[in-house]
């Protein structure tokens, strides 16, 4: 039984399902809101005793929690799975008698989260059932596809891990909470004291009791300087806790839920996904013919010539369609870097970095062409795409084509078109598509973009150009001021966490502060002396003696220098190379006039000059903040 293209009726009644657009923001949003409602709710009661922190039911209210948090990242990601996630932890703290007046409306969401995630499964089962009555291909797909398919997602199981990892320490530290608690209530003794002091950052209060003064902390209830406090102190030690803001040794449940619901949900896609691309390579899936339409990125595919739009596919071309510079011999530079070409050196530096703008080469589909899709059952699914006999492999799940204004409304075929300007179809004929060359036969004016990577990939890809632009524009003096009056309060904030342990990690913001003064300064300065160049620790002032020659391309500049040379490769993210951010012909010519100059002034002489050093403003800026961090964090703990 051949493929056949599926007629309006038929496309119309298989993609009838809730669209992502209702499941996404709107649950996302309500989630969010009714988390707000029940925080507020919750701190109008600013006591917490030992009734409420004891025993399995404070780590049940932790634990809905967490779901409930998890559920908004889950629900923006894997909407289907996360209105599950949504359900269970609204119902759990509809239940909670600690959630304040929002129990109803958890209890609303919960039963709304259940409506919308049946009629999720009624809808998928009909998909595939109806699938079911279309002819099954077994996709002849090449090895490269196959294995690409195939291949665990490292992107994926790398966050299932950690998320993993992450509740195994929720587990941990669960544990020893609860033991610590139950070890100084034990020995602990009660007495009424006075608040003789509280802290700048009000995040504890000192309260003299029986001659002697404990320190409690204030995340629930605030005080002020002569309230009278009930509270449980060890005779022994430091710990003290007021009797109406006790400790929970059950707060930590709640990372234990999110790490297990985000974890799982990553780790249960991967699996699924594995396993649906072993069943379609293997077995073959349904299959119909169809017609690619235009969209911007994602490719809409038309169960006719003018008919409507079955899904929306996140594919990815062959690699014999994907250009690549594998076929370009190697550089191969002379040891001698001397006797190197200029040539040589340009194309040297323009091989250190990989340019994300060199990947924005886009491989399209033509609008009209005939396609064959297998594996499409449901919304969901990762069909293959066939197009002039070349296996597509969706890089996403398919999608609906549907935005929620139009959900409920059934548009005629020709209605339903993603595109303000239709290609001509006649009846059942295609449109003329261009004739095939040597060149791969999908560069067409009106075909639709697809990316060699995925929606995803792109959205990161503008998001880190946006921020990196952002951080270029930052004037140099930012980053060491912003940094010691970020650091130090936020040090001084953690108060009783803080550990001598907690130093070296707390040292890592010098990598922080390393990477934005990087990003800002320029990679060369021009001085009398000679030409200062940038390091990851020190500065090196090249005398202009050792100067030879500088060459320049539109991305790239090289420094020649007596037996050696400076590679300086130019991509949209990279550092400035001069004052002003010049392009490198720009900056190849302020070098020379430099240069020229300091020769005619007779600031240097034909005698070689030493190269002499010092440091990096990035270095500076890193050790600061470093200092920073590392000395509040020892003036916190020296003065408990």
């Amino acid at each position: 039984m051949l493929p056949t293209a599926l007629s309006a009726a038929e496309a119309l009644a298989w993609r009838r399902r809730l669209p992502l657009a209702a499941l996404r923001p709107g649950l996302a949003l309500v989630m969010v809101a009714v988390c707000v409602a029940s925080a507020v709710t919750t701190w109008s009661d600013d006591t917490w005793t030992d009734v409420d922190a004891r025993g399995l039911g404070g780590a049940l209210d932790s634990a809905a929690i967490g779901l409930v948090i998890a559920s908004v990242a889950v629900l923006l990601v894997r909407p289907r799975t996360g209105v599950w996630i949504a359900a269970l932890g609204s119902a759990l703290c509809s239940i909670d008698p600690y959630s304040g007046g929002i129990g109803p409306a958890y209890a609303a969401v919960a039963i709304g989260c259940l409506v919308l995630g049946l009629i999720e499964l009624v809808g998928a089962a009909t998909q595939r059932i109806a699938a079911r009555r279309w002819p099954v291909v077994v996709p002849d797909v090449d090895e490269s596809t196959r294995a690409a398919m195939l291949r665990p997602r490292s992107s994926v199981l790398g966050f299932a891990g950690v998320c993993l990892v992450t509740a195994t320490l929720g587990v941990g530290l669960w544990a020893h909470d609860d033991a610590a608690t139950r070890a100084f209530r034990a020995s602990a003794s009660v007495g009424d004291g006075t608040v003789v002091a509280v802290d700048d950052d009000a995040s504890r209060a000192t309260v003299e009791v029986e001659g002697r003064r404990v320190h409690i902390p204030t995340d629930v209830r605030s005080y002020e300087v002569g309230d009278r406090v009930t509270v449980r102190y060890s005779p022994t030690g430091v710990r003290a806790e007021d009797l109406q803001n006790v400790f929970d040794p059950t707060g930590a449940v709640a990372l234990l839920a999110i790490g297990l619901a985000l974890g799982g949900t990553a780790l249960g896609a991967e699996v699924r996904r594995r396993r649906a691309a072993t069943a379609l390579l293997r077995d073959g899936g349904p299959s119909a013919k169809a017609y690619a339409g235009e969209g911007p990125g994602w490719l809409p595919v038309l169960a006719g010539p003018g008919g409507p739009t079955l899904a929306l596919l996140d594919v990815l071309a062959p690699a014999d369609l994907v250009a690549t510079d594998e076929g370009e011999p190697p550089l191969d530079l002379p040891g001698d870097l001397a006797n190197a070409t200029d040539g040589e050196l340009l194309a040297a530096a323009n091989a250190l970095v990989d340019d994300p703008d060199d990947e924005d080469e886009l491989v399209v589909v033509p609008a009209g062409a005939e396609v064959l899709v297998v594996g499409l059952s449901a919304y969901g699914d990762r069909p293959l795409v066939r197009v002039d006999g070349r296996w597509w492999r969706s890089a996403s799940p398919a999608r609906d084509p549907w935005l929620l204004r139009r959900w409920w409304r059934q548009p005629a075929a020709a209605d339903d078109r993603r595109r303000a300007d239709p290609p001509p179809f006649a009846g059942d004929a295609l449109p003329s598509v261009p004739a095939t060359t040597d060149a791969p036969p999908v560069l067409t004016a009106r075909g639709a973009p697809i990316a060699q990577r995925s929606r995803l990939a792109q959205r990161w890809d503008v998001i880190a150009r946006a921020g990196a632009g952002a951080v270029r524009r930052t004037p140099i003096a930012v980053p060491f001021l912003v940094g010691p009056a970020a650091i130090v309060p936020v040090v001084r904030w953690l108060g009783e966490a803080l550990a001598f342990r907690h130093l070296v990690p707390l040292a890592g913001v010098a990598l922080v502060g390393h990477a934005w003064v990087s990003a800002i300064r320029p990679r060369l300065r021009l001085a009398p002396a000679g030409l200062w160049v940038a390091g990851p620790i020190t500065d090196e002032l090249v005398p202009w003696s050792q100067v030879e020659r500088v060459v320049a391309d539109g991305s790239a500049l090289v420094i020649r220098v007596q037996g050696d040379a400076v590679l300086l490769p130019v991509r949209r993210q990279s550092s400035p190379l001069l004052a002003g951010d010049p392009d490198p012909a720009t900056a190849a010519t302020r070098i020379e006039h430099a240069r020229a100059s300091a020769v005619t002034k007779a600031r240097t002489s034909a005698t070689p000059g030493r190269v002499s050093r010092g440091p990096d403003l990035a270095f500076l800026a890193g050790l600061l903040w470093a200092s920073s961090a590392v000395g509040t964090g020892i003036a916190v703990l020296l003065g408990r």
